[in-house]
Formats: structure tokens, sequence, C-alpha cells
């Protein structure tokens, strides 16, 4: 389901500041294919909870990705203004945002959310730090979009 302004608002009273929590952990922003081929959804995904409890780990879409950027980049403005201040975890890396959810929550979900990971990545035998850098470097050399979803999906594919 994609994101809109008003959703992702909502989002954020109602599911991660309505029960307050003491830790966020908000996820890189990612694509994955969203018809299980051609098609792609941009997403993260943001954990939280509190101390010791049970967490939920939800993920937000959209089917642009500077679109997720900027929901990404508000929800974490958003959570950094909050009062009383939360900790917020800002990861770069998929594999540790899970990481860091299973250190801090060590539940049945946050072991679950590391495995699926760790399973993904060795599955792909590459680091996500590469589309990482390759969309850095679209920013840079100003690559359109679909050329660079083009050039990703040749690389890792």
């Amino acid at each position: 389901m994609t994101t809109t302004s008003a959703a992702l608002a909502a989002f954020i009273n109602h599911r991660i500041l309505k029960p307050y929590p003491h830790q966020v952990i908000v996820g890189p922003v990612v694509w994955h294919p969203s018809n299980g081929r051609s098609s792609q959804t941009w997403g993260f995904v943001v954990s939280a909870g509190e101390d010791g409890g049970e967490p939920h780990h939800d993920q937000i879409t959209a089917d642009e990705e500077e679109l997720i950027d900027v929901y990404r980049a508000n929800l974490i403005l958003t959570l950094a203004t909050h009062r009383p201040p939360l900790v917020i975890h800002n990861v770069d890396d998929e594999l540790r945002h899970a990481q860091l959810c299973a250190a801090q929550w060590p539940t049945k979900k946050s072991k679950r959310l590391l495995a699926a990971v760790q399973k993904e990545r060795e599955a792909q035998k590459t680091p996500s730090a590469i589309s990482t850098r390759l969309r850095a470097a679209a920013y840079l050399v100003r690559i359109p979009d679909r050329t660079l979803r083009a050039a990703i999906a040749r690389t890792v594919g």
C-alpha cells in the first residue's frame, strides 16, 4: 500500500507516539519488486517499542523514490522534535537495522526479522551498500531513475 502524507502523519501519531516508545529505529530506503518481477516499490522499515517490551515493525512505502525520501525525512524530523525526547537510531543498512532490533528487543519477532534479512543478504552475496552507492551516484550524475533501476537489476540479478 502506498503511503500519503496524511496517512504518514496518522501513523506517526497513533502507531509510534501513542504507545510511547523509548527507542525508534529507522531503516534505510530500499526497493523491492512489488509484483515479484519488474515493478518496484520504495520503502523503509521503522521499528519502535519500549525498552524490553514487544516492538512493532512497520513498513512505509511509496511508488517514487523521491517521495519515500521525503516521508523518511519527515518521520525523523517529527520524532526528533517530539517531547519527551526519544532515542532515534537512523541506520543506513538493513542488516544493521535488524541487528539493532534483535539487540534492543530480543523477541521472536525481532529474531525472525534478523534471520530474514540475513537469509536475503546471503542469497544476494552482495552488500546492500552497493545499491546505496549506485543511488548516490545517480543523484550526482543525474541518471534517470529507470536507467538506474535497470542497471541495478542487471548488476544484482
